[in-house]
């Protein structure tokens, strides 16, 4: 072999390994699992390769293909990478941007009060609740319930005692109590009278905290002279002491 071979001709195989300069360079014949410039050369043209083929078909990937579909791209087979990775998954309902919109705009609703808080979320422990109840009993009707503790205990934080209208005269006075045997006194007889609910919009309240148990009742007692209607709203605020109680 003369210089001009061992420089510029084709090479091919030598004995002698890394002895001249054909021997790194290598064979023609050289395969990937060699380690001369050729097979190394082999080696990043096939990756090229590769990577052309997988830019148009991303089942040509394997196991990437596999880690795609764990990502929610339902099929990557014979599709392009706009397809694959903007339609499939950016674009997917139930995955991708769009989704995660309706999650937002969801958000959104409830803060704003478009959709109502869920349920569960409402009965949270600590989470302020309020209940309204009407109260068109016989002024002279006694113990009424108002609300029944359900599920879990609640703190009762606020009572009040609104008048819907001017109370009828029968009415001697209307007390809000709670717990076995009315023991606990919210807003007391002295004070819930007729003369400070008779007329639309007159009210009395009571504020503070007292614990009930899970179907401990709060009731009006209503107390008169006759049996004409009264025409009463009463508001209770609450906050559940263990997810999942409410009054009702």
């Amino acid at each position: 072999m003369n210089i001009l071979q061992r420089f510029f001709g084709v090479p091919t195989a030598d004995s002698a390994a890394n002895d001249n300069i054909v021997d790194a360079v290598g064979s023609k014949t050289d395969t990937v699992s060699g380690t001369s410039l050729i097979a190394l050369t082999k080696i990043i043209d096939a990756v090229v390769d590769n990577i052309q083929v997988d830019i148009g078909d991303f089942s040509a990937l394997g196991n990437f293909a596999s880690l795609l579909d764990q990502l929610g791209i339902p099929d990557t087979a014979g599709k392009d990478l706009y397809t694959c990775l903007i339609t499939d998954r950016l674009d997917n309902a139930t995955y991708g941007l769009s989704a995660i919109q309706t999650q937002v705009d969801d958000i959104q609703d409830k803060i704003d009060g478009t959709d109502a808080t869920a349920t569960s979320l409402r009965r949270e422990v600590g989470v302020t609740q309020v209940i309204e109840v009407s109260v068109t009993a016989d002024a002279n009707a006694t113990v009424t319930t108002v609300a029944t503790v359900t599920t879990q205990p609640c703190m009762i934080k606020s009572v009040v005692i609104h008048a819907d209208a001017a109370q009828t005269g029968d009415m001697t006075s209307c007390a809000v109590e709670g717990g076995t045997n009315q023991v606990v006194e919210f807003v007391g007889a002295a004070t819930a009278i007729q003369a400070n609910l008779d007329a639309a919009d007159k009210q009395v309240s009571w504020t503070g905290a007292v614990r009930l148990a899970a179907t401990e009742v709060i009731s009006i007692d209503l107390q008169g002279t006759g049996a004409t209607a009264v025409d009463l709203t009463v508001t209770i605020e609450y906050v559940s002491c263990v997810d999942g109680g409410y009054l009702v």
